[in-house]
């Protein structure tokens, strides 16, 4: 049971930062994820996911709307 926990955890992270990555605010995502904002960041930081990359992508969202 905790091995399919951990999996259904791993699978909202992964989705979480998908979505981090197309400009899904930083807060949503952990949320998205359940977990709170330090440990997504350190799930961020494990798979070395920059934080400018998902702003850098909400500036081209903001000037092409």
């Amino acid at each position: 049971m905790k091995k399919l926990k951990k999996a259904l955890l791993e699978e909202k992270i992964s989705l979480a930062i998908n979505k981090f990555e197309q400009g899904t605010s930083f807060r949503e995502a952990a949320e998205i994820a359940g977990i709170d904002y330090w440990d997504f960041q350190m799930e961020l930081d494990k798979r070395s996911v920059p934080m400018i990359s998902s702003i850098s992508l909400a500036k081209k969202r903001m000037l092409v709307n």
